[in-house]
């Protein structure tokens, strides 16, 4: 039995510590039943929502922990490893700058603040390639974290392989997966939606060496400029899946980005002329399109349409 909020802190920390980041964040919970003003069990549950890949949720603890403890670093470190994970960096920066300020000694955030600089230089530099060529990185092995924009990330990413134990499959873990993929878009086009770019989520079918849980996304930026184009990527998203032994995959597309195909094009299509994002869920024997329509400044509900505007073919055989 759990004694006070100090109790179910160390039960959910412990559940932490053991990669069951979802009786974690249970803990954190029932603690903030007693406390709803506790920063730390917000900041713990954040990063709890994050590993679990529920960024609005994480994202929204990280503010209430920053609200409740504006002088403390750890709600803006909470709040930027959320937003890079949504590849929001100049925000994420700005987070990592902000905890700097008020802990200049945290090698932690020192660490993460010199990774999203390093990924901000090197953005215009980067067009997909590893996705889009499909060469050197497609014959690697997998790494299931980090954003994937070129052969040198992929790379770099090897050390970080699933190297841990077969995580058990299953639709209700997909439609959780399915659900989340659909939150991210909605906050990705909420802010800055002409800077969201093409690229696909995969759910990891294994764990870390440590016991954790981490989803991999590759950037596929250029993979619908030709039919050519979409057929190199495809080859290494199939790839790519094998070796993560991926239970399933998320594409995210901004329809302004598509110069091939142009599925609204089609009869029947139902979503008007409007711009907005494709969502492509793919798992084996599984599909699902949706078509996330921009309002001004506002997404709109995600419309389910058929398979016959997928833009993706089968990722999963």
């Amino acid at each position: 039995m759990c004694e006070g909020i100090s109790g179910y802190k160390e039960q959910g920390n412990e559940e932490f510590r053991k990669g069951n980041y979802l009786k974690a964040a249970a803990a954190y919970t029932k603690g903030l039943k007693d406390d709803s003003q506790n920063a730390v069990l917000y900041s713990n549950r954040s990063a709890s929502l994050l590993k679990l890949n529920k960024v609005t949720k994480a994202l929204a603890d990280a503010e209430q922990c920053i609200a409740c403890r504006p002088d403390w670093e750890k709600g803006y470190f909470r709040k930027a490893c959320v937003l890079e994970a949504m590849d929001r960096l100049e925000e994420a920066q700005a987070a990592y700058q902000k905890a700097d300020q008020l802990n200049p000694g945290s090698q932690e955030v020192a660490i993460r603040l010199r990774g999203v600089n390093k990924q901000l230089r090197s953005r215009p530099a980067t067009n997909g390639k590893a996705a889009i060529n499909g060469t050197s990185a497609a014959s690697a092995a997998a790494p299931t974290s980090g954003v994937i924009r070129s052969d040198a990330d992929y790379e770099a990413a090897q050390a970080t392989k699933a190297a841990g134990e077969p995580i058990a499959s299953s639709s209700e873990r997909i439609q959780d997966f399915e659900e989340e993929m659909l939150d991210l878009v909605a906050e990705k086009m909420k802010h800055k939606f002409a800077e969201v770019e093409p690229h696909v989520h995969f759910l990891a079918g294994r764990k870390q060496a440590d016991g954790s849980e981490e989803s991999g996304q590759v950037q596929i930026r250029s993979a619908f400029d030709s039919p050519e184009m979409l057929q190199n990527c495809m080859s290494f998203l199939r790839k790519y899946a094998i070796d993560t032994e991926a239970h399933a995959a998320c594409a995210i597309v901004p329809k302004h980005m598509i110069a091939y195909p142009q599925v609204w094009k089609k009869t029947k299509w139902p979503c008007g002329l409007g711009d907005g994002c494709f969502v492509q869920v793919e798992a084996p024997k599984y599909r699902k399109v949706y078509f996330v329509q921009q309002h001004g400044k506002k997404p709109g509900k995600p419309v389910e349409i058929s398979e016959s505007f997928k833009l993706l073919e089968a990722l999963f055989r």
